[in-house]
């Protein structure tokens, strides 16, 4: 994802286990479907090593078997101090899988496994990371409301600033607004919401995925996931709320390509 970064950690107690699930992982990330996802890796000896490091991870490969604090007690412990990781045992035995799921890992892997079966678990639970993905956005809504001068009531309007945290998989499109004070843009959601904000459309675009959203037009950048089909100079969305943008001549092939090859990846999973 470009402009965000997957923060990975490997826990175990064995050297050899550690280096070969850090190989692994590094050959995940080259299969073209991670293309455009970073990612950075910290890889600790034990589950207290890692607690004391007080760093919050996305995903963390975790040894099932350690002494000290067993795999199973980290994903506890991680789980009331509410981080929200995900987690992959690794084990070289067959885990007690009613106690394993009371704590919500999201998979697990032996250690025997192939690296198909390594590629096949991580790469399905970063993807479910980046589909469950959020950017907060700072926006601006136009209120009304009436106050009392001199005993008569007036209207007064003012724009007001406002946070919220949204979901990638939410935005159809993105649009390049006009203003002579600032740049601004406009974030167009599936349900309907319209957010102005104040920053450039390259700005959300860098914090985006790659590999989802494409130039439809000089002024529009189009989410590939709601795309129906293209319909001669306009892109027809797969809600029926959401109004058709504007598909030039100019970037008509590059956007075909681009919705192909997302419609590939998505066959694929």
């Amino acid at each position: 994802m470009k402009g965000k970064v997957i923060r990975l950690a490997i826990v175990d107690d064995h050297e050899e286990a550690r280096i070969d699930a850090k190989e692994n992982l590094e050959k995940a990330f080259e299969l073209p479907r991670m293309k455009g996802i970073k990612y950075d890796l910290d890889i600790y000896k034990c589950g207290p090593e890692m607690l004391a490091s007080k760093k919050e991870y996305d995903l963390i490969l975790l040894d099932y078997e350690m002494p000290c604090m067993n795999g199973l007690e980290v994903a506890a412990k991680l789980n009331c101090l509410q981080h929200g990781s995900r987690f992959i045992f690794l084990s070289n035995h067959d885990m007690p899988s009613k106690k394993m799921f009371e704590v919500f890992p999201n998979g697990y892997i032996y250690k025997s496994d192939t690296l198909e079966e390594f590629q096949r678990v991580v790469v399905g639970q970063i993807e479910r990371i980046v589909e469950q993905r959020r950017i907060e956005i700072i926006y601006y809504e136009t209120e009304s409301y009436e106050v009392e001068h001199k005993g008569e009531k007036e209207k007064v309007t003012e724009r007001v600033r406002k946070t919220k945290l949204l979901n990638v998989k939410d935005i159809a499109y993105l649009e390049t607004g006009i203003s002579k004070k600032v740049k601004i843009s406009y974030i167009y959601t599936i349900s309907g919401d319209v957010y102005l904000t104040h920053k450039p459309m390259s700005h959300w675009l860098s914090l985006l995925p790659e590999n989802e959203f494409t130039y439809s037009s000089r002024i529009n950048a189009v989410s590939l996931r709601h795309v129906e089909r293209e319909n001669g100079s306009e892109i027809i969305f797969n809600n029926d709320e959401i109004d058709p943008v504007t598909l030039t001549k100019s970037l008509k092939k590059k956007f075909k390509a681009a919705h192909e090859y997302y419609i590939l990846e998505m066959e694929g999973d």
